[in-house]
């Protein structure tokens, strides 16, 4: 392709797209469009322009400078409010061409996968909030927006018809890119589904390859939804966290092997039964997803390098990273459970059992216990050296007592009445120490890196 031609190319594209953000906005001050409609009109329009521009485009690395670039103004632009189309609430706008940016500039993506990637966004994400909202459809708040299944569901359906349309590929291999994609939007706040949206399809493409494979992982997506529903009855996990678990499951086997799932299904298991094991009177509040991804989002992370990189050594720290939340949960529940003597990680004084920043020595030693008993099935199920035993063994150790040590730190700490506890849920709570934005979820996911 000539650089006169990509140029012209560039230009009209950025041309039409002005020029179509103008007119939106023009009829959305006059009251002519409604708001919420220009602003998924707008998303079509741009993002399948987008998508275009990267089919026919042959410089990856220049076009996702351009894109990234275009990310740093929209976001500018969005923030001193010169929008009406895009308040600064959902920064969705400013995300999307971030997404694509940066997934071309990797070169881990070819650029038809990134163009697929930016139609399934351009369809389906702005006909999920359609449907999901004029259906009138009950919402869920799984993270920090209300989501429907009905909305899922049409986002499903309309990724499909996309890949089916724009991608040849076999229909098996369809359904299950879909509906991952399709789950892990339900887990999106202020338009960071334009940035996960994109990534994860391409993920998704790169990794569900092989149509011999497909039954295997179709199966096993069924035998994971069962476990969910198993753990939502019993009340290990309400209804976002077994979506979370679902997701995480569907990564881990895709990543890596269907038996890792042994990984992440330890932790459930273990966290959930321990307390009943031990005769704990008061069952434990179901985990929501804010806690599986906190506990599970670093593990899907080392094994998403794993599969781009294929660095041997990001399969043991997947291994290591559920590690630290096995013995960091572990210790936890019989610390609280024993109520031996617990003390400040930090002061070494005495302190409430239950509240982060606590140890005991009950509670360490069984959260080690744990992860022997977690390794010893990782080393025969897969076969690991006995030095990537011992780098496992460490590193949960360690990450619990970092965590500990975070959340006597950092975490935030309230006063209620007299009684101390780590959730502002009450409007007489005082701040004691920590700060408000460091929660025990935020902990854990610090705990991890």
């Amino acid at each position: 392709m000539f650089m006169g031609t990509s140029t012209l190319i560039l230009a009209v594209a950025a041309l039409l797209i002005a020029v179509v953000t103008i007119m939106i906005e023009w009829l959305i001050r006059r009251d002519v469009l409604n708001y919420f409609v220009g602003r998924k009109l707008l998303h079509i329009i741009a993002v399948s322009v987008c998508a275009y521009v990267i089919a026919v485009y042959d410089d990856a690395k220049t076009l996702g400078y351009l894109f990234m670039g275009l990310s740093g103004l929209l976001y500018i632009i969005i923030t001193k409010g010169r929008l009406l189309v895009q308040n600064d609430t959902s920064l969705g706008i400013a995300l999307f061409p971030l997404g694509l940016g940066t997934m071309l500039v990797s070169g881990w993506f070819e650029m038809q996968t990134v163009s697929v990637a930016a139609w399934i966004l351009a369809i389906a994400d702005p006909m999920a909030g359609l449907v999901g909202r004029y259906s009138k459809a009950k919402t869920y708040v799984f993270i920090g927006e209300g989501k429907s299944f009905v909305g899922t569901s049409a986002f499903i359906i309309a990724s499909m018809v996309v890949l089916w349309i724009v991608k040849d590929s076999y229909i098996e291999k369809i359904f299950v890119i879909s509906l991952i994609i399709g789950l892990s939007e339900l887990f999106s706040t202020r338009g960071s589904d334009n940035f996960s949206i994109l990534w994860i399809t391409g993920l998704m493409a790169a990794m569900v390859v092989n149509p011999q494979d497909m039954y295997i992982e179709t199966m096993l997506c069924l035998g994971m939804a069962i476990f969910g529903i198993l753990a939502y009855w019993r009340k290990w996990l309400d209804l976002g966290g077994v979506m979370a678990a679902w997701l995480v499951g569907a990564f881990v086997a895709l990543c890596l092997d269907p038996i890792a799932i042994y990984a992440p299904a330890f932790l459930l298991v273990s966290g959930s039964l321990i307390p009943r094991l031990f005769g704990k009177k008061k069952s434990s509040s179901p985990r929501n997803a804010r806690q599986v991804w906190a506990n599970g989002l670093m593990a899907v992370v080392c094994l998403i390098i794993y599969k781009l990189s294929r660095d041997d050594n990001y399969i043991v720290f997947f291994f290591a990273a559920i590690s630290i939340s096995i013995c960091d949960t572990v210790s936890s529940e019989i610390g609280t459970i024993i109520k031996g003597k617990t003390v400040d990680i930090i002061t070494w004084r005495p302190m409430q059992s239950g509240l982060s920043g606590g140890i005991s020595w009950q509670g360490t030693l069984a959260g080690m216990i744990a992860v022997v008993l977690y390794i010893l099935g990782c080393y025969f199920l897969f076969r690991l050296t006995l030095w990537s035993v011992f780098l496992i063994f460490i590193i949960g150790c360690v990450g619990m007592l970092v965590d500990s040590y975070l959340g006597s730190k950092y975490q935030a700490l309230y006063s209620v009445k007299g009684d101390y506890v780590e959730d502002n849920i009450d409007k007489q709570s005082q701040l004691i120490k920590g700060s408000v934005l460091i929660d025990n979820d935020m902990v854990n996911v610090l705990s991890h890196i």
